[in-house]
């Protein structure tokens, strides 16, 4: 076994053990499992306007959920991201969003998605207990190069200041140096705003790598987008 090899064996047995046991034990009791989450989401968001005026302090059940908080499209949510966007109170959330996805909408108006510290956290979390499971269905997968594809840390700016990035580009920068490393695509390319520019480039320097053992992308798209492009410019390539 190499030295990379044996680092990502040790890791991953540390994933197991703190993240992936836990979450299998959850797994026997789901409905409780999931009451507990949601009692910890609206505990540290009753203080907020939308927590405040939905009564989370009052919500004991999934039920009570269903009766305070009815489904509700992002139009409904919009004044409450724009006003805690703009003047800081916590509006929608009790924590301050540490950036902003933005996706647009049939009516081409952006979408401002507030991502808290506590959600990239979760993600977090989530990334390394697939992992776990990744490597304990095929070790063979981390013993090459990585072909990742992942969106850009910093999409731009918003006037209030505030960040718009994406939380696959969070989460590469919060990755271990050892597993960046490995990654074929620097994070650089990200940032090409140009899709076909970017594509082209991802797979040139993926067919200059021939020890790419492992893909991961946010959106499984990217890759049948990445064979189209092999096939219209293999020539060239």
């Amino acid at each position: 076994m190499s030295a990379h090899d044996a680092l990502v064996s040790a890791g991953m047995t540390y994933y197991g053990w703190r993240y992936w046991r836990p979450l299998d034990r959850a797994a026997a009791h789901p409905r409780q499992a999931q009451l507990q989450v949601l009692r910890r989401i609206l505990a540290a968001n009753a203080s907020a306007e939308f927590g405040e005026r939905h009564g989370f302090r009052a919500i004991r059940s999934a039920a009570d959920y269903a009766a305070q908080v009815p489904v509700q499209e992002y139009e409904h949510l919009r004044p409450y991201v724009e006003r805690q966007r703009i003047t800081g109170e916590p509006a929608l959330t009790q924590e301050a969003p540490a950036l902003y996805a933005q996706t647009s909408g049939s009516t081409g108006t952006p979408k401002y998605v507030p991502i808290t510290p506590s959600v990239l956290a979760v993600h977090r979390t989530e990334q390394k207990i697939f992992s776990y499971l990744q490597y304990r269905a095929c070790p063979a997968a981390f013993s090459g190069r990585t072909l990742g594809i992942m969106g850009a840390t910093v999409e731009g700016t918003l006037d209030s200041g505030h960040t718009v990035g994406s939380v696959s580009g969070h989460l590469y920068r919060s990755m271990p140096r050892m597993v960046k490393a490995r990654f074929v695509v620097p994070p650089d390319v990200s940032a090409v705003t140009d899709y076909d520019l970017k594509y082209r480039l991802i797979l040139r320097l993926a067919l200059e790598t021939p020890d790419i053992t492992y893909l991961g992308a946010p959106n499984p798209s990217s890759f049948l987008r990445l064979a189209t492009l092999l096939e219209t410019h293999r020539a060239a390539l």
